[in-house]
């Protein structure tokens, strides 16, 4: 058996989708090659995996693909890069009812980033995590968002602090809000309530911060926006820098039980979110390889509305981002998401690690 030529570049892909992202049903021809184990119910095909045979089929490169559990310094290290494109930190705590101390082993392994060549930088990667910071920070430079308190998980939670925060909420004048634990995975625990029930019934909002503060840093509480139940949602993607595309979408929540996506938003308003989007680019950590900074290979930016709670459609805002292993939606448009974003991962490849890669004829 002939030994693999050691010139050629390796590059590890962190996936985790496993169903949440899938192509095209048309596309999935185009992958033969891809086992039968990073496949899903049946014959379906994530993203994250696509975008990894791309670069293997137009590429010289070798491609390791790392499920979460299989998350290892001996691992990592034995490619010249690895991207997590479908696996981070937040992944992690999805997976704990499947793997409990998964957040707990890798975490160390990504805060170390230079070490185990895992991109992007852990600087990065906890800038995006901090959900709350980053919203205040971007509020000071001008980019709209929706009005914002933070909590910090510190300290004792006891009535005297719940009064402390109904005072700040009596303050803003909202009739509604929506709380989260900061670096909460998806959805996990979001909870609308509402200012006058919770000024009444204090013990819900005690309850809610004592069932959650062990295990997060902190909490945002936000005004309940009522555009995000008359007017489409936005999410812009970018790769490298570069807006790549938008869908609009409606929540389950708000549109009687079933998303709905539009592949083909309106270019009015997907233009005021592109420009609020292009503005962040400057307000990220500045990362440098070899002597470049480098913005991030994809970000994800998503947006509502309006500002001021006005339902003024031209007044979206930043809800947040979120780095390369965010949700592609890749079935629900028309732009090459697999083939931009590959070339998109290899020009990061090449950046980061000095190393050109051949293309295959």
């Amino acid at each position: 058996m002939s030994k693999r030529n050691t010139s050629i570049a390796k590059i590890g892909f962190l996936i985790g989708k496993d169903g949440e992202d899938s192509i095209h049903k048309k596309q999935v021809k185009n992958f033969k090659e891809v086992p039968d184990h990073h496949r899903w119910e049946g014959n379906n095909i994530d993203v994250d995996v696509a975008i990894a045979y791309y670069i293997k089929q137009h590429y010289c490169v070798d491609i390791d693909i790392i499920e979460p559990n299989d998350v290892t310094k001996k691992r990592l290290l034995k490619n010249d890069l690895n991207f997590c494109i479908g696996f981070d930190v937040i992944t992690a705590d999805w997976l704990a009812d499947f793997f409990p101390d998964l957040k707990k082993r890798v975490e160390p392994i990504f805060k170390q980033s230079k070490k185990y060549k895992v991109y992007p930088s852990w600087k990065l990667q906890n800038f995006v995590y901090r959900k709350g910071p980053y919203l205040k920070q971007f509020e000071k430079a001008g980019i709209p968002i929706a009005p914002t308190i933070l909590m910090r998980s510190t300290g004792t939670f006891n009535m005297a602090r719940v009064n402390r925060v109904l005072k700040k909420l009596m303050k803003t004048g909202w009739t509604s809000f929506v709380i989260k634990p900061e670096m909460g995975a998806g959805s996990f625990g979001f909870k609308m309530m509402s200012v006058a029930d919770v000024v009444k019934n204090p013990d819900k909002l005690l309850k809610y911060f004592r069932q959650h503060y062990k295990n997060f840093p902190g909490f945002i509480l936000q005004q309940a926006m009522d555009g995000f139940t008359k007017y489409w949602e936005y999410r812009l993607w970018w790769y490298n820098g570069k807006f790549a595309y938008g869908i609009a979408n409606k929540a389950a929540v708000v549109a009687g039980g079933t998303e709905i996506i539009s592949k083909n938003p309106p270019k009015k308003e997907l233009d005021i979110c592109r420009k609020i989007g292009k503005r962040i680019f400057a307000l990220l950590p500045k990362i440098k390889y070899h002597g470049t900074v480098s913005k991030p290979v994809m970000i994800r930016t998503d947006f509502g509305c309006c500002v001021g709670n006005t339902l003024d459609k031209s007044k979206y805002f930043l809800n947040e981002f979120e780095l390369q292993a965010a949700n592609y939606f890749t079935s629900h448009t028309p732009y090459p998401v697999i083939e931009k974003g590959a070339i998109a991962y290899v020009k990061k490849f090449e950046l980061v690690t000095g190393k050109k890669l051949r293309e295959l004829k």
